[in-house]
């Protein structure tokens, strides 16, 4: 009896031991090369000046993009715009360094405030008005900055995209502007409505910046890099009190400031305006940043670059203003505008603007130190000696 119990232990050993061998053999005969291939590495997208067409070439909702975006490879590095002093760090823009650095700890410069110096005095004014007294907090990750542009005039695209090219990572613009700036942060779409941008951008966050401006409109860049390197804010969307110029940065608009473009996260825009600009752009309970003494950036509307150029957008845009069915209007009629300091309905009369009183206020740094001498000085007033 003993004999034949062990005799029946060696037999199921020996059908589990075959079985075993089967199982292996049909694994590495069939069940193997079934398995696909490892994935390629995929070879880097560039960012470069894309001319993306708006051609849906799937049968989804979706067009899709030859190059999308990818936003990940965009992202800044938060320590190239810090200094290290001792246990703190110095936001570079707002930091006195020789200062600093014989001192071994931050010194702002004037107009900017904190233990940090991250904080610009144009941030903290209106945070005063709006009576928010939560300090801001520093960012692990800046937010990447989008900005929408709609294209005017091949001037003014190439001083907003020179004057926020330290803050914005990508620009998003309706035509492809014949002007100098940086290529490799450019995206060209003819459409630029956000619920069909941002299917072009690959790896896009919540806490993402949107940006909507016209050319005309350049929010203050130190206003944005609070917003792209801090969190502590009240409320969004954010606008912008900017100085009213007109014709040039020489004539100012008799109500000196307007409220222009917009700014908030991307999921404030998903969640409240359903990814609609227009919504957005609209609405009611916003954060001003910018007042009479500080503004909040620079609207200069109608700064072309010739009489010629400026009656040529009047006529395109059939700006009511212009009254161009009433008045014989041409290009020596608007350079007597221009010369005279005249609105465009001929009456109003503008304000001469003081570079020597306004200093940094009175244009964007790149125009007051680059080759915009015809927004600088009126070449069309004629003065009497």
């Amino acid at each position: 009896m003993r004999l034949r119990a062990l005799d029946g232990r060696w037999l199921s050993l020996l059908v589990l031991l075959a079985g075993q061998v089967i199982f292996t053999v049909y694994y590495v005969v069939v069940v193997a090369p079934l398995k696909p291939p490892p994935a390629q590495p995929v070879a880097p997208v560039s960012v470069n000046f894309v001319d993306a067409p708006l051609v849906n070439t799937s049968s989804g909702r979706n067009p899709l993009l030859s190059a999308p975006v990818y936003l990940s490879r965009l992202q800044l590095d938060r320590r190239k715009s810090f200094l290290g002093l001792n246990s703190s760090d110095c936001f570079l823009p707002g930091t006195e360094v020789d200062f600093s650095q014989r001192m071994g700890k931050c010194q702002c410069q004037p107009g900017w405030h904190g233990q940090d110096c991250g904080l610009p005095e144009v941030i903290l004014r209106a945070f005063i008005t709006a009576k928010y007294t939560e300090p801001p907090k520093l960012r692990r990750k800046p937010r990447r900055v989008l900005c929408l542009v709609r294209w005017t005039s091949d001037t003014l695209t190439e001083i907003l995209f020179s004057e926020l090219d330290a803050v914005v990572d990508l620009f998003i613009v309706d035509k492809k502007p014949d002007a100098k700036f940086n290529k490799e942060k450019v995206l060209v779409l003819q459409n630029t409505d956000w619920a069909f941008v941002k299917h072009q951008l690959i790896d896009l966050r919540y806490d993402d910046l949107v940006l909507s401006v016209d050319d005309s409109e350049i929010p203050n860049p130190n206003a944005l890099l609070f917003l792209k390197f801090y969190n502590g804010w009240p409320y969004e969307p954010i606008t912008f009190r900017m100085r009213w110029s007109v014709f040039g940065f020489f004539w100012l608009h008799p109500q000196l400031t307007t409220l222009a473009g917009r700014v908030c996260s991307v999921g404030t825009l998903a969640r409240t305006f359903r990814d609609d600009l227009r919504a957005m752009r609209s609405s009611k309970e916003v954060l001003v940043v910018g007042d009479l003494n500080h503004f909040g950036g620079w609207r200069c509307q109608l700064c072309l670059d010739s009489a010629e150029d400026i009656l040529h957008q009047a006529q395109t845009l059939k700006d009511p203003a212009w009254n161009l069915k009433s008045r014989r209007v041409d290009a020596e009629y608007v350079s007597e505008l221009v010369g005279q300091g005249l609105w465009v309905d001929g009456r109003t009369h503008l304000l001469r603007a003081s570079p020597s009183r306004e200093q940094n206020y009175f244009a964007p740094a790149v125009v007051r130190k680059g080759n915009f001498g015809h927004l600088l000085h009126n070449f069309y007033e004629q003065n009497d000696y």
